[in-house]
């Protein structure tokens, strides 16, 4: 049985811009829809009840649905990310967040 070959950050990089959502666990590509409705609502407002504690209390920043990247041949989009101000330098790098240490 011929296993198909890990696939790397860069084989992420070079994916057509097609609207689908891509993501790398393991090396393995994983491609998935849009969430449902359900899932955005509930998502709206736990991002809506954040944004508001976090104008009152701001010790970090949450961002939605963004590239992170964890190894060469780990990368997901998770809905949601928090992030302690003194972290935020460390752990974005363009347009990405980076490192296995966030908590998502």
């Amino acid at each position: 049985m011929r296993v198909a070959p890990l696939l790397t950050i860069s084989d992420l990089d070079d994916l057509p811009e097609d609207g689908n959502r891509y993501e790398l666990i393991e090396g393995e590509l994983f491609a998935s829809k849009a969430p449902g409705i359900t899932h955005q609502l509930t998502f709206g407002i736990l991002f809506d009840t954040l944004s508001t504690f976090l104008k009152s209390n701001p010790v970090g920043k949450i961002i939605a649905t963004p590239g992170l990247i964890l190894s060469d041949l780990d990368a997901v989009i998770p809905d949601l990310v928090f992030i302690r101000n003194e972290r935020l330098a460390e752990v974005i790098s363009g347009e990405r967040l980076i490192g296995p240490q966030i908590l998502w």
